[in-house]
């Protein structure tokens, strides 16, 4: 019997024995074998977070696992989805990324050190593009909005407003974005070294 604590938005569980096995089996071990391919983050209070499908459903879920305490948490975030990318900020805010089963890229951020969902909005733009994955890099500014490469552009999303932003290529106008495939992003491109 799992124990549901209601943080906000976010519906939190202190997940299966299973996953927490799975996690020690898959993440750790495949991280010390020097498989790259495994999309774990670390923040900056030493927690882990994952993504993994629930035992015995379909459902994906987000994990936190303290490894100070052992203490695994699920946060029940994620509905059916695909295309799951998990950015840390400089913030210590967890930026996921997601394919809706709706065909909509969603951004769902949280705060590291409480879980609590801070923000959940809808991408502006669809994507179909299948060579690349849609979002590829996320920074915050200095002013707390949210940066993303994207193979469809440029976006931002200031949280105080709820608003996005786009920058596109438009043939003709030399202002505008070279390609909308975008890779990297880095806040002072005459000091990246300041930042990475």
């Amino acid at each position: 019997n799992a124990q549901i604590i209601h943080s906000g938005a976010v519906i939190v569980t202190q997940a299966e024995p299973t996953v927490r096995q799975r996690f020690h089996q898959r993440y750790l071990m495949i991280g010390k074998a020097g498989k790259k391919d495994v999309d774990i983050k670390r923040d900056t209070s030493g927690k882990y977070w994952f993504n993994e499908y629930s035992p015995g459903s379909k459902r994906l879920c987000l994990y936190s696992l303290d490894p100070r305490t052992d203490k695994l948490t699920e946060y029940d975030i994620l509905e059916a989805q695909l295309e799951v990318y998990k950015f840390l900020t400089s913030d210590d805010r967890l930026c996921v990324t997601a394919l809706n089963s709706r065909g909509q890229y969603e951004c769902i951020i949280l705060d590291c050190s409480t879980g609590a969902l801070l923000y959940r909005a809808v991408f502006p733009i669809k994507s179909n593009f299948v060579e690349y994955r849609f979002i590829s890099h996320c920074i915050v500014d200095t002013r707390g909005k949210y940066w993303f490469a994207t193979v469809k552009g440029l976006l931002c999303f200031d949280p105080k407003t709820q608003r996005w932003q786009t920058w596109q290529n438009s043939p003709g106008d030399t202002a505008s974005l070279s390609e909308n495939c975008t890779f990297s992003l880095c806040l002072d491109p005459r000091n990246p070294s300041k930042y990475l």
